[in-house]
This record gives structure tokens, C-alpha cells and sequence, in this order.
């Protein structure tokens, strides 16, 4: 009989069953149990995590819908042969096609592929094209779980239907999926608008709400100090998501008072600055000889501007093989996936909004 040091204690945070099934979910995944071995028996299991049979057979329900285990009559339940599968499945949205704030992920899907195969893995994506298809998707996934066909899943830009069900009944098979590391973006292009000479920025970050950006301007405000530039003559009680945000956030600033007025723009956002430059050329601000201007932009999605704006770049490439490196390291057991699994930072890319042909010039 398992002694008391060597059992397992139940958490009360989710049901004992999908703890069990979680369990054993990551030690298949892990390796420690190997394809077509045999499952510790219930009895056994009920000892080990001191519960009674009818919650491990609840706990192996649960692994047998997912396809991670077998069951034989009168053998007992085994490791599925399917866990030795190198394919994983790509669930997403019609929103990376159609919606402007989403087609970064258009991008990574292209790379994804190109990443996967470069390590000897294939990719089956599946496409929800409306809430109501979520059912079928989550459907035809199960079953290539169960049948060994998918090993894991990465998902972006689905529906709530799909997410709930990869949060709940698939967790172990979900890779999760890097940041955007946006509180180097603003570090990167505060820097780089004082080294340009500016005093004076001003940071439209990007979120919704500013209370949802208290640790990126807190961030802001120690970049700030650190070159230099006092806090109170910047302007950091701004954000945007979208151009018509960007669009309203840059009219109050141009509208300022010119000793009130920042000197350069720092936009954490491509599509805001869309709206940025458009309220800039309505106001007749030239830039940049009036005003700096230094963004956010995701690589091979161009921003459209009178001028070749400097850049903080984010490569759908390297966030595609973030994904996969992180998602291959779960799978192989070194991490279980919860942990932080990295942030893409941004590239500079010099163009000329921030002065730079007027400083060639002047030279």
C-alpha cells in the first residue's frame, strides 16, 4: 500500500478528476509513460491520490476523449499509440483575414507551417469560419486527438467556444502562445527619440484602457529618468488599439498649446498610428520637422505614411518560432506549460520621421 509521503494531494481549485486526468495527461506527454504501456490500474491510482475508483474512472474518461489512452477489455487501459504523432493542429479565425487588428496572425500562420517543417513536424489547420462552426471544429479535433492524429494545438483568434473547450477538456494539448513584449517597445523608443534629441514625448500604449497599462507607464516613467527627461513634461495618459483611437488621442495632443505640445509621438500600435497620421497631416503638423514619430509596426505590413517612418519591429518569423520552439519543449516535457514561454522584443528599423534625413543634412 502507497505510504502517506508518497500520495498526491487533490487541490480543490478543479474537479479530482480532471486533476487525475492532468496528471497523467503530463506524464505521458513527458515521456515518463510511454506509448502502448500499460496503465497504473484503478485501484492503485485511487490509493496514489486518495480518492475513491469512481473519480479515476471519471479522471480516465476524460483521457480516453482525448486520446491520449486505450482501453482494452480485460487488459486494462494503455499509453495510445497516437502520442507518437509529429503533427500538430492550427485552430483560427476568419479575423486574421479580415480584420486589420489580426493580420499579424496571417502572417504567423504562413510562418508556422515553415517552422514546423524545418524540425520534421507537420501542421493540419483548422478553420472556424462562424461561432456555430466551433462545435464541428472541436469535434474533428477530438477525434484526430483520439486517433493520433494531432498531438497538439495552437490557437489564435478562434471563438470563445473553441478556447473554453481547449481551456477545460484539451488543456495538456494546448501550446501556448508567446508575447509581444511591449514594455520593450516603449523602453526601445523612448531611448531612441532622446538619443534623436527630443525632449519632450509623448506614448500612446497599447491597450484599451489605461488602467490596464499601469506596469507599462510605470515602466515609462523609470526609462524616462533613466535618460534624463522629466516625467511631468512628457505624456504618458494615453492608449489606443485602433486608428480611430489613434486619430483622437493625437488631435488633443496637437491641440495643445505649443509649450504644452509634445515634441515626437511614440505609438505602441501600427494601426493607431495609422490614425496618428492622418490627424497629423490634418493638422498640418509636419513630421518631422515639427513632430518626431517612432512605432510599432509587425514586419511585411507596411503602415501607409508621406515619409519611411522609424520602426520598433515585431517579425511574425521569430514569434512563429518562439511558438514552436516553447510548444516542442512542453510536448517533450521540459516545461508544463504554464510557465512564462518568452516575449518577442522589437527590431529598430531606421527610417526617417524621427529627423534623421535633416540631421544627414545638417551634417
Amino acid at each position: 500500500m502507497e505510504s502517506s509521503e508518497n500520495r498526491i494531494a487533490i487541490e480543490r481549485v478543479e474537479p479530482a478528476c480532471r486533476q487525475i486526468a492532468t496528471y497523467y495527461e503530463k506524464q505521458i506527454w513527458s515521456g515518463k509513460l510511454k506509448p502502448g504501456e500499460r496503465m497504473p490500474t484503478t485501484s492503485d491510482i485511487a490509493r496514489l491520490f486518495n480518492v475513491n475508483p469512481n473519480t479515476v474512472q471519471q479522471g480516465f474518461e476524460l483521457l480516453l476523449r482525448r486520446g491520449i489512452v486505450e482501453r482494452s477489455r480485460r487488459r486494462g487501459s494503455f499509453v495510445s499509440p497516437g502520442v507518437n504523432s509529429r503533427s500538430v493542429g492550427v485552430v483560427f479565425g476568419k479575423e486574421i483575414f479580415t480584420d486589420i487588428n489580426r493580420r499579424f496572425f496571417s502572417v504567423v500562420l504562413a510562418e508556422l507551417r515553415r517552422e514546423f517543417s524545418e524540425v520534421l513536424w507537420d501542421t493540419k489547420f483548422y478553420y472556424t469560419a462562424e461561432f456555430e462552426h466551433g462545435g464541428k471544429v472541436i469535434a474533428e479535433m477530438e477525434d484526430d486527438l483520439r486517433g493520433g492524429k494531432i498531438r497538439a494545438i495552437i490557437e489564435f483568434c478562434s471563438n470563445d467556444m473553441v478556447r473554453t473547450w481547449l481551456s477545460s477538456e484539451a488543456a495538456a494539448a494546448k501550446m501556448p502562445l508567446p508575447e509581444t513584449d511591449e514594455n520593450g517597445i516603449v523602453s526601445k523608443g523612448l531611448e531612441y527619440l532622446a538619443g534623436a534629441g527630443y525632449r519632450r514625448p509623448a506614448v500612446i500604449f497599447n491597450v484599451e484602457e489605461l488602467k490596464m497599462a499601469d506596469d507599462m507607464v510605470a515602466s515609462a516613467k523609470t526609462e524616462l529618468k533613466r535618460l534624463g527627461l522629466r516625467s511631468d513634461e512628457c505624456s504618458l495618459e494615453f492608449c489606443a488599439i485602433s486608428d480611430r483611437g489613434g486619430y483622437e488621442a493625437a488631435k488633443v495632443l496637437l491641440g495643445r498649446p505649443s509649450r504644452l505640445r509634445p515634441d515626437s509621438l511614440l505609438v505602441a500600435n501600427d494601426n493607431v498610428c495609422r490614425g496618428v497620421i492622418y490627424a497629423a497631416l490634418e493638422s498640418g503638423m509636419a513630421i518631422p520637422a515639427q513632430l518626431g514619430l517612432i512605432t510599432h509596426r509587425n514586419k511585411g505590413i507596411d503602415i501607409f505614411s508621406p515619409l519611411p517612418l522609424t520602426c520598433l519591429e515585431i517579425d511574425p518569423g521569430a514569434y512563429a518560432k518562439a511558438l514552436v520552439e516553447h510548444g516542442l519543449r512542453k510536448i517533450a516535457g521540459e516545461c508544463d506549460g504554464v510557465q512564462d514561454c518568452g516575449k518577442v522584443g522589437p527590431s529598430l528599423v531606421i527610417g526617417e520621421s524621427c529627423g534623421e534625413k535633416i540631421k544627414r543634412r545638417k551634417k
